[in-house]
């Protein structure tokens, strides 16, 4: 199943991945958390069982895998795994979890009181903010928190060297339910212009 799995992925960044329409590709949306221990996340037999908690080393063998698959087959594509655990929540990010496996980083956070971080002088790479928004258990679901955390993040992006930031909300819109409203966290982005 892995080798007909890298076998698809080269053949889709064969036929895709020199797209001018696309600036980088997430090749697995939060491997650490998904795939390891970092997340968490219960185990088989567990209701909804979500992760097989593998080992850090499984789990880099298996980017790097992924990566060079994708790399051979458009080697101009910017690759990245997103990370919701190691780039912000440490004072000294593990980049070594990400060596040979991307191209920039895409940094996930989801936190009601954001901080900024010093990621120019602790990663060796590009970064942006793939996913914003407040904690997912409180205020990513509350606008005034979410669109707070968004402004925090979009105010400093500059600054702080990042490259975009994709602000996230919980039904997954900047719109409310009124047609061509904004929700408070659409109003933040469009201000940010």
């Amino acid at each position: 199943m892995r080798a007909n799995y890298l076998t698809a992925v080269g053949q889709f960044f064969h036929r895709f991945g020199t797209r001018q329409t696309v600036v980088g590709w997430d090749l697995f949306n939060e491997a650490y958390n998904s795939l390891g221990r970092e997340g968490g996340l219960p185990r088989p037999p567990a209701d909804d069982p979500v992760s097989p908690n593998y080992a850090d080393p499984v789990v880099h063998a298996w980017i790097q895998d992924l990566y060079r698959a994708a790399k051979s087959a458009a080697p101009q594509a910017w690759l990245t795994y997103s990370d919701t655990t190691e780039l912000y929540w440490k004072d000294q990010p593990d980049t070594a979890k990400y060596e040979g496996a991307v191209d920039y980083y895409d940094i996930h956070v989801y936190d009601d009181h954001p901080g900024a971080r010093d990621w120019a002088h602790s990663l060796d790479k590009p970064y942006l903010l793939g996913e914003v928004g407040g904690d997912i258990e409180h205020g990513f679901k509350d606008q005034s928190t979410n669109s707070q955390v968004v402004g925090f993040w979009l105010s400093r992006a500059r600054a702080l060297g990042i490259r975009a930031v994709l602000a996230h909300s919980s039904d997954g819109s900047v719109y409310a339910l009124g047609p061509g409203t904004l929700t408070q966290t659409g109003r933040v982005i469009e201000a940010a212009g």
